[in-house]
């Protein structure tokens, strides 16, 4: 093959070789980008939906939630004033000893729209409302509902829905469909869960003990202004609430602090403990947080679960898969000794050179290839009668340094091979 016809493809090859090596490397650049891509699109929606459940739920802590002097989204001023407009006489307790006083005039509806802020020993003032009495209780705790009403949150949304009464209640079935639906609730020991009735789909349970009637409604929309002339939400509200000529209002936002120890007077009293009634079979972890910081921990560990299973190497040996394509063995000689020539990489091309010829040698000479350099050159140079320091030079000596000195270097490479192998020199080539 002549100079000419191996200088025409070398820079045809020179040029396109970076191409396609740029062409394959530049898919890979967003490999990365697509396989986080859906799951930032993830994270951020469960962010989204984080912060709108969390702004459209009330917080019962905050002064103006339920109260009636509110104006607000979740305030209840529209809910009093409708109220007045029945003729309903609504008084306002802003702590427990005001109730008690305003509910022993006679039967009375008690609206305790943040049951939570009342203290356990404090709940007696509910039982002892006189007797025709009502109260209505908008999503008190599941522990509060066990011990007071024997119910439990069976579900919970993290918004409210709309629901048919599907119950014979006066005032449900005055107001028709109403946004109700949020906590649905279930009896907590089945076979004492008889008297009660449930409507809007177990969202809102009326039950009956002694003379005194509770009405617990699963969502706290039909009572606040931002939702009140929605559906049947006025009518049910107000219905609850206007049965009798009076009402009062709870309107706690903070629990009141416990009352002072009494003195030690120095004499002793043998006391027993009784364990309080079990309140809720449930951790007590799991209803202190919000249902929706659980919906999005669930999520989270979801997408973590498949970026691991996404990014997780694989299981036992590599696979052995056959080659798309298949290369000609001359076209990868050539096509790496022209990008050592574009590189001037001499040394590393005639090593390479040197490292297969060795390779080649050795076993002709009964040699392995852990064998030392000096053995090497002693066992090659006895074999074919040639001074070992010539032999020495052309397996292990200087790297050439031009490009004649490289065809000089490979003609004495390729000389020593076909000696040790027992055949004839190659022809020397020159520029």
């Amino acid at each position: 093959m002549s100079a000419e016809t191996v200088e025409t493809p070398v820079e045809a090859t020179e040029e396109a070789a970076p191409q396609k090596i740029a062409r394959r490397k530049r898919p890979r650049r967003f490999v990365r980008w697509r396989l986080w891509t859906p799951f930032a699109v993830v994270a951020v929606l469960l962010v989204l939906a984080v912060i709108a459940v969390q702004s459209s739920t009330p917080d019962p802590a905050d002064t103006d939630y339920a109260s009636p002097t509110a104006t607000g989204e979740f305030g209840a001023s529209a809910l009093a004033e409708r109220l007045h407009a029945r003729g309903v006489q609504v008084d306002v307790a802003k702590t427990v000893d005001q109730l008690g006083a305003l509910t022993q005039a006679g039967p009375v509806t008690v609206f305790v729209p943040a049951e939570e802020m009342l203290r356990p020993d404090q709940e007696d003032v509910l039982a002892g409302l006189p007797p025709g009495s009502r109260v209505v209780m908008l999503r008190p705790p599941s522990g509060r509902l066990t011990y007071l009403q024997n119910l439990i949150v069976d579900e919970s949304r993290s918004a409210a829905g709309t629901a048919d009464p599907g119950c014979g209640i006066p005032e449900a079935q005055a107001a028709g469909v109403a946004e109700v639906r949020r906590d649905v609730y279930r009896p907590y020991k089945p076979d004492q869960g008889e008297a009660a009735i449930y409507c809007y789909g177990r969202s809102m349970v009326v039950q009956r003990e002694g003379d005194v009637e509770t009405v617990v409604v699963g969502a706290a929309d039909p009572f606040l202004n931002g939702r009140i002339d929605h559906a049947g939400n006025s009518a049910l509200a107000v219905g609850l609430l206007s049965q009798k000529p009076r009402m009062v209002w709870l309107d706690m936002h903070r629990r009141e602090p416990h009352p002072p120890m009494p003195e030690f007077s120095g004499e002793t009293h043998e006391q027993t403990y009784d364990p309080p009634p079990a309140a809720d079979w449930s951790n007590p972890l799991y209803s202190a947080l919000p249902p929706s910081f659980w919906a999005v921990l669930v999520g989270v560990l979801v997408t973590l679960l498949a970026l691991a299973f996404a990014r997780g190497r694989r299981i036992g040996p590599p696979a052995v898969e056959p080659l798309a394509v298949r290369v000609p063995a001359a076209e990868t000689v050539y096509g790496r000794a022209r990008l050592y020539r574009r590189a001037g990489a001499r040394d590393t091309a005639f090593q390479a050179l040197r490292d297969g010829a060795i390779g080649r040698m050795l076993p002709a000479v009964g040699l392995t290839s852990k064998a030392e350099p000096a053995r090497v050159v002693a066992t090659i140079a006895a074999k074919i009668g040639a001074p070992p320091d010539d032999v020495h030079g052309v397996l292990y000596g200087a790297p050439p340094q031009t490009d004649q000195d490289l065809l000089n270097a490979i003609y004495s490479l390729d000389t020593l091979e076909a000696a040790v192998h027992g055949g004839r020199r190659t022809e020397r080539h020159t520029k």
